[in-house]
């Protein structure tokens, strides 16, 4: 994923803006963690279907998503994971790469078997 148009389907690119822009910032940190494009006219119901992994709705907007921070990109920018923050039964609170604290979900680390904390929390 990219911040390239030319690498979006021209039935999806006709409905979004040309601006890139981050979609999702992460509350930990008040970094972005997700960047795309802002769907501008409507998506035929079909067409969203097909293209409904890509699409996040983030204050009160849908946006084509393009590029989501991984916890592999994080250590590589970040840094390594410096501290994990769990709950009082066991579920994700936060984690900290390097010196910076993110707290979405989409930054865990990933699970490793036998960890109590499954992947789809």
């Amino acid at each position: 994923m990219n911040n390239d148009l030319d690498d979006i389907r021209d039935d999806v690119k006709d409905c979004l803006s040309t601006e890139y822009t981050p979609i999702i910032i992460d509350s930990g940190c008040d970094l972005p963690i997700s960047w795309g494009y802002k769907v501008i006219k409507h998506l035929p119901e079909g067409l969203f279907e097909q293209v409904r992994p890509s699409m996040i709705y983030a204050s009160g907007e849908w946006f084509y998503a393009t590029k989501k921070l991984t916890p592999d990109e994080a250590i590589e920018t970040y840094g390594p994971i410096t501290l994990e923050e769990k709950g009082p039964r066991g579920g994700f609170l936060s984690v900290t790469y390097g010196e910076t604290k993110f707290t979405n979900r989409q930054l865990r680390p990933k699970v490793e078997n036998g960890d109590k904390e499954s992947s789809s929390q």
